[in-house]
């Protein structure tokens, strides 16, 4: 008789140490696999390549630098707060559209400023605008378009017979 009590303890002694060890194996697993889970900003910061970042939302530049700056008037500060709202918005069919954003200047002025297509180039460094008339407008230089939605870019005018790089921001609406 004191052999069955012995064995029947010693088996629950087993089952008990089996899952304590059970537990503490997945809870040691659960602590290393949270450890080095990625964070939701590391998943969006991965997952968000560029084509998708600029889709985001309609971009409204809020600053531009002119390097050297005194070849070209830069025009932007001293624009109207209705010009400044201008908005560029880029569709996943590689169409885009600058529009007045939330205001216009006069009651008659078009919504659409302007419309054509966006291209991502060369490891999306480089952001082609082409005008619906197949002309290019603008070949940017993308020097940070982060899932913080900053979106800088560059890019050079001659129009005045002197390299000027102008660098614009954008913010989203």
């Amino acid at each position: 008789m004191l052999s069955i009590i012995f064995i029947e303890s010693t088996r629950a002694y087993q089952m008990k140490t089996a899952y304590i060890t059970f537990s503490c194996i997945i809870i040691t697993v659960l602590l290393i696999t949270a450890g080095c889970a990625k964070t939701l900003d590391d998943w969006i910061n991965e997952s968000l390549y560029a084509p998708k970042k600029i889709l985001c939302r309609s971009w409204v530049k809020a600053e531009e630098l002119h390097n050297p700056a005194n070849v070209i008037t830069n025009s932007f500060n001293t624009l109207q707060p209705c010009a400044r709202d201008n908005a560029y918005k880029f569709d996943k069919d590689g169409y885009y559209e600058m529009n007045q954003g939330n205001s216009s200047c006069y009651a008659t002025q078009p919504f659409l400023i302007e419309n054509g297509r966006w291209d991502l180039l060369e490891h999306d460094t480089k952001l082609k605008l082409t005008l619906a008339d197949g002309s290019v407008k603008r070949l940017y230089n993308v020097v940070q378009l982060d899932t913080n939605y900053i979106f800088i870019a560059t890019y050079i005018d001659s129009s005045r017979g002197t390299k000027v790089e102008v660098k614009e921001k954008f913010y989203p609406q």
